[in-house]
C-alpha cells in the first residue's frame, strides 16, 4: 500500500519508516507543529495512518476513512498532544496504535455450513496466524483471528455450533443411561430393560439421521429437540416392557403374545393420536413449530415401528424365560436375610 504527496516530495509506503515520517512532518509545516514534537517521539507510524485515512487531515475524508476506520484503533494516553497547526482539523496526534486488522474475504457461506467444515478452514488460519504472529516484532506478538459481528461471526458461530453438539450428546447420553435404569427399576429384569434401551437408542440414531437428510446445520433449535428425543422415544417401549414383565406366562412367546394383546392397542392408538397432532405442525410457518413438528413425527414414527417391530421381535426371539435376568431372587434373597428371626428353643 502507498501514497505518493506531492507536498512533501516523499513516497511514503508500509511498513513506515520514523525518518521518513519525520522528513515529511517537516516538510508539511502547514499540518504539523514541530515545536511540539518531543525529542523522544516514537509513534511516527501512527501520524502516517492517520495523514492516509483523513487524506491529509481534511474535513471531508476520502472513502479509506470509511472503508477502514472500523480495523484500525488508537490508545489515548497521558502522551497524547495536538501537533495539528490547524486545531479546526480537530485530531488528535501522538496516540498510540491499539490495533490493526487486517481482513481476508473467504467464500464461505454463513448457515450453510456445519462444523464439520468450518473447523479445518478455521485451524488452517489459526496454524498460519501463529506461525505470522511469531515471526513479527514482541510487541505485534499478539495478534489473533476473528470474525466481526457484521461479518456474521463465522468463527463465533462454528464455536456455538460445536457447543450445542456437545451438549446434544451429552443430553442424548445422559438420558439414555437415566432410561436404563428407569427401565430396569421398572421391569425388575436387566435383560429387558437394556434391550428396551437398545431399542430406544435405535430410534434416537434414527432420529438424529434427519437432520442431515432435512438439510439442516446443528444449531440451537436441533440441539433442543435432539434433548427431548430420548422422552418421547421412551414412552412407547417403556409400556410394551411392563407388559412383557406383568404377563403370567413364563415362555418368551406366551410373554411376547400376551404383551402385544394387552399393550399393543394402546400403543398403536397413542402413536396414531400424536402422530395425527404433529402432522398439522409440518405446514408451519414458524421455523420453530415446523422442525419441532419434523421431529416429533419422525420420533414417534420411529418409536411405534421400533417398539412394535423390533421390541417385539427381540422379546419373542431372545427374550428373558422364567426368572433369567430378573432382579427378583436377589431381591428375595436380601429380603430374607433383613427378615430372618432366630426362633427360640421350646424348654418342656
Amino acid at each position: 500500500m502507498k501514497k505518493y504527496y506531492e507536498s512533501s516530495n516523499i513516497e511514503l509506503s508500509f511498513p513506515l519508516a520514523d525518518a521518513e515520517v519525520d522528513q515529511f512532518m517537516r516538510n508539511n509545516s502547514d499540518i504539523y507543529n514541530m515545536s511540539l514534537v518531543p525529542t523522544d517521539f516514537r509513534n511516527f507510524f501512527e501520524v502516517g495512518l492517520a495523514y492516509w485515512l483523513t487524506s491529509g487531515h481534511m474535513s471531508s475524508p476520502g472513502p479509506q476513512f470509511y472503508e477502514f476506520k472500523e480495523y484500525i484503533g488508537e490508545q489515548i494516553d497521558d502522551n497524547t498532544f495536538d501537533l495539528l497547526t490547524n486545531a479546526s482539523y480537530n485530531e488528535k496526534s501522538g496516540t498510540h496504535l491499539a490495533y490493526a486488522a487486517i481482513v481476508v474475504k473467504t467464500t464461505l457461506v454463513f448457515g450453510t455450513v456445519g462444523p464439520t467444515q468450518v473447523n479445518p478452514i478455521a485451524e488452517s488460519w489459526e496454524d498460519f496466524m501463529k506461525s505470522e504472529v511469531a515471526k513479527m516484532p514482541n510487541g505485534l506478538k499478539g495478534g489473533f483471528q476473528c470474525t466481526p459481528q457484521g461479518d456474521n461471526g463465522m468463527w463465533h458461530w462454528m464455536k456455538v455450533q460445536s457447543e450445542l453438539a456437545n451438549s446434544a450428546v451429552k443430553g442424548i447420553v445422559i438420558g439414555l443411561c437415566v432410561a436404563l435404569i428407569v427401565l430396569v427399576v421398572t421391569t425388575i429384569n436387566v435383560v429387558v430393560g437394556t434391550m428396551a434401551t437398545i431399542t430406544i437408542s435405535l430410534i434416537t440414531l434414527c432420529v438424529v439421521g434427519v437432520i442431515p437428510l432435512a438439510g439442516w446445520q446443528l444449531g440451537p433449535l436441533e440441539s433442543l429437540n435432539l434433548s427431548l428425543v430420548v422422552g418421547l422415544a421412551v414412552d412407547y417401549v417403556v409400556h410394551l416392557a411392563e407388559g412383557y414383565h406383568v404377563s403370567v406366562k413364563q415362555d418368551r412367546c406366551g410373554r411376547t403374545r400376551e404383551m402385544v394383546r394387552r399393550v399393543g392397542v394402546s400403543v398403536l392408538s397413542g402413536a396414531f393420536t400424536t402422530l395425527g397432532a404433529s402432522f398439522f405442525m409440518l405446514f408451519a410457518k414458524i421455523t420453530f413449530f415446523k422442525q419441532f413438528g419434523i421431529f416429533m413425527f419422525c420420533t414417534i414414527g420411529f418409536s411405534m415401528v421400533f417398539s412394535l417391530g423390533l421390541f417385539s421381535t427381540m422379546m419373542g426371539l431372545i427374550g428373558p424365560e422364567d426368572e433369567f435376568g430378573s432382579l427378583s431372587p436377589p431381591l428375595r434373597w436380601c429380603k430374607a436375610k433383613c427378615s430372618k428371626q432366630h426362633v427360640q428353643p421350646v424348654i418342656d
